[in-house]
């Protein structure tokens, strides 16, 4: 005889209540549990997308945001987690991934819905393994998604490839020497156009979290952030700001560190391990020194192993820093 199964009969969401979850939903990328800053968030992506012309960015994060929410809702995970947002974030990052590397067609509009709706059951599967070790799966399964759907692109006739980086050993690039000359405090240069720089990719670097290549949308994600939490936004800007030095001191590529892929994991690190996961402390930020300039090595680590295969690291660099200095901060308190 099959036991009896007793179900908890939640009421149902009203229309503000849901509007206030897929908020959060995308406030969840950079960790904020608060509506508004999320629709800052949201007005960002938009702004890149008038601005790069490319407007399946915008409604391809919302699509994806609204499909992994209700696909969680469905499935029935935590309500708590469904409230708080933590069932739409990554969802908002596919959506927002899928039609920056492949062009606007019936079928990347498909592949979009499914891969909304696949990172969710991904999700669940992170969690339950990653709750053995106490870690959180953060955005883990928006990379494992965009990995299996951008390397199954490359098998679908139907779907036009465009901006994933091409298949090939890495090797390194020539440096513009220029550019890192106005940047890094070259005395031909004036102070302004160092500063101005400087500033351009710190901002590039947060928004590219979103993988927006536009700097007035990492300002207006700076401004959602500093409405919800002033240690995270310093952390934010600071981890941006060290990924901007170690790229200059290790001479990285010069095209991917003018558009703000060395520093997007570096602010996520800052912030995961600054103070969201490990309690704000002058300990806990130096630590989150060190995690970040770590993510930055771990970066281009990444960048070399993954170019073989044509794909790009995403948030992998953050997730893998993050998990790795959390569980070494954990492991104080083992004795041998």
């Amino acid at each position: 005889m099959i036991p009896e199964q007793h179900h908890t009969h939640h009421p149902a969401l009203s229309f503000w209540e849901h509007l206030i979850i897929m908020g959060r939903g995308a406030g969840q990328v950079f960790f904020q549990e608060n509506a508004l800053t999320g629709l800052f968030f949201i007005i960002a992506i938009f702004v890149a997308a008038y601005h790069e012309g490319n407007w399946g960015v915008g409604i391809g994060g919302l699509t994806g945001l609204v499909l992994s929410t209700y696909t969680a809702i469905l499935l029935k995970f935590d309500r708590d987690l469904v409230k708080a947002g933590l069932m739409g974030f990554n969802g908002i990052l596919v959506g927002c991934a899928l039609p920056t590397f492949l062009n606007p067609s019936l079928t990347m509009w498909i592949y979009l819905i499914v891969a909304s709706v696949a990172v969710v059951v991904i999700q669940g599967f992170c969690m339950s393994i990653l709750r053995r070790f106490s870690l959180p799966s953060s955005t883990w399964p928006f990379v494992l998604t965009g990995w299996i759907f951008m390397l199954a692109a490359y098998h679908f006739s139907a779907l036009s490839i465009t901006g994933l980086p091409s298949a090939r050993l890495y090797t390194i690039t020539h440096l513009n020497k220029a550019a890192y000359n106005i940047l890094f405090m070259h005395i031909d240069h004036p102070f302004h156009d160092i500063a101005l720089q400087f500033l351009h990719i710190t901002f590039l670097n947060i928004a590219q979290a979103f993988l927006l290549n536009y700097w007035l949308s990492g300002v207006i994600i700076v401004i959602g952030l500093l409405m919800n939490t002033r240690v995270g936004t310093l952390l934010a800007i600071m981890g941006s700001m060290i990924a901007i030095l170690i790229a200059r001191i290790g001479y990285l590529s010069d095209t991917a560190m003018l558009d703000g892929l060395y520093g997007f994991s570096a602010t996520l690190t800052a912030m995961a391990i600054g103070c969201v996961f490990i309690p704000w402390s002058r300990w806990s930020f130096c630590y989150a020194i060190c995690a970040t300039i770590f993510t930055v090595i771990l970066n281009a680590a990444m960048v070399t192993l993954l170019s073989p295969v044509g794909i790009p690291p995403f948030t992998g660099p953050y997730v893998l820093s993050m998990w790795i200095f959390l569980a070494a901060w954990s492991a104080r308190a083992i004795k041998d």
